[in-house]
């Protein structure tokens, strides 16, 4: 009797809690897949190592527009070319999402530096600014072109040897970006280009690991106030990179 009673009461919360979180839902119009109704993980299992594939794939059958239940995150997929181009001239999408993996600073957020007019504002001077330097014209081609010849002699001092791209695409997108803003480039082997490259690395490499907690924001919290994951490290390979910008 007490296990029948405790399956009950399991399945009640069970219901609930998919109550609760389809009826608050402002996405629910849309279609989406069975797995949506999951609880606390929602369609996230679906997802394979190549989610593009999967989505297209789900887009076959539930349309170019559909909702995903990730975690406890509604995620809006959409996969037509033309409505995306319609949907991000919109105001609606423009910004960065309000929920960050970073703790932002108390200026930044009163300021909207990362959302709102400021930051649409912050936009448009960053872009004329960049412009005036190059950016979008015929010189930025050279600099460009420098690189793309550099790439092309590392690559073939490998004599036919596999090649670990990243290590010689990173630098190459840096030095485009230095040419830019610094007004000059540094050489592959430079041992502030070295540097600029280990710390690149190795937040990219911090940060893959942390997307899911997206779609977590609970467990991020939990995970935060018990100071468990790489949040320490991200922090201290931030500050180096922004120590060597200085």
């Amino acid at each position: 009797m007490e296990g029948t009673t405790l399956i009950i009461v399991a399945l009640l919360i069970v219901l609930v809690s998919l109550w609760l979180s389809f009826s608050k839902s402002s996405l629910k119009g849309l279609p989406g897949p069975w797995t949506n109704w999951l609880p606390i993980i929602g369609s996230f299992f679906i997802m394979t190592s190549k989610p593009f594939v999967k989505l297209t794939e789900l887009s076959k059958k539930l349309g170019p527009v559909y909702r995903l239940r990730l975690g406890s995150i509604d995620v809006v997929v959409i996969t037509d070319f033309e409505m995306m181009k319609e949907a991000f001239a919109k105001d609606a999408f423009m910004g960065r999402s309000p929920d960050s993996l970073l703790e932002l600073g108390r200026e930044t957020i009163e300021t909207g530096a990362f959302n709102g007019t400021p930051w649409k504002e912050q936009r448009r001077f960053s872009l004329h600014m960049l412009r005036d330097l190059g950016f979008g014209k015929t010189r930025m081609e050279e600099h460009i072109k420098e690189e793309i010849l550099e790439i092309l002699e590392r690559i073939s001092d490998q004599e036919g040897k596999p090649v670990k791209h990243s290590y010689i695409l990173a630098p190459s997108m840096s030095n485009n970006i230095a040419s830019l803003v610094f007004g000059k480039r540094l050489k592959y082997d430079d041992p502030e280009q070295e540097r600029l490259d280990r710390l690149v690395r190795a937040l990219f490499r911090l940060f893959r690991y942390t997307p899911w907690q997206f779609f977590f924001p609970w467990l991020r919290a939990v995970m935060s106030t018990f100071n468990v994951g790489d949040k320490g490290r991200i922090f201290r390979v931030m500050r180096e990179i922004k120590n060597y910008c200085r």
